[in-house]
């Protein structure tokens, strides 16, 4: 696909989808949520809420918001959607996701911090970066270790 801006952009089995726009805030939902065998009505809800997420984290953005899905090959659309500030399914996904969102971190234990009283060293090989790996196309993600990248600077100071 190339949009207005000129760019050719287009989804891969390491990233199962695109999202032209503002895209950082609501991002981390998609990474975890979506596979290449998701619905796409799912992955349709997951854009919406990953939507909200950017508009509530980012005050440049807002409504209203375009929503297009079609199925692959079909160049046909067959779901589309001018989201604005009445439309009821959003605003649900809204209020919704900001009440679960609270519920469940409510849910999940605080830190113990008796149990580690001192800050471990961690060896060299715990050390590394985790980045996200490659989701197959049965939905299992695949982590991989990869020693993290050097700034030019430290790369410059490695050389002196």
């Amino acid at each position: 696909m190339i949009y207005a801006a000129g760019n050719f952009i287009e989804a891969s089995a390491v990233n199962p989808y695109f999202q032209i726009g503002e895209a950082k805030y609501g991002k981390p939902i998609i990474d975890r949520v979506l596979t290449p065998a998701t619905p796409l009505d799912e992955a349709a809800k997951c854009a919406l809420i990953s939507m909200d997420s950017t508009l509530r984290s980012n005050l440049s953005v807002g409504l209203p918001r375009d929503l297009l899905v079609y199925e692959k090959d079909s160049l046909r659309v067959t779901r589309f959607v001018s989201i604005d500030h009445d439309n009821y399914y959003f605003e649900m996904i809204h209020r919704t996701w900001g009440e679960r969102l609270r519920q469940v971190f409510g849910e999940i234990p605080d830190p113990d911090w008796k149990q580690s009283p001192e800050a471990p060293v961690l060896p060299r090989e715990r050390a590394l970066v985790l980045h996200r790996g490659p989701v197959d196309a049965d939905g299992v993600e695949h982590e991989l270790d990869a020693t993290p990248a050097q700034t030019p600077a430290q790369t410059e100071k490695a050389k002196a």
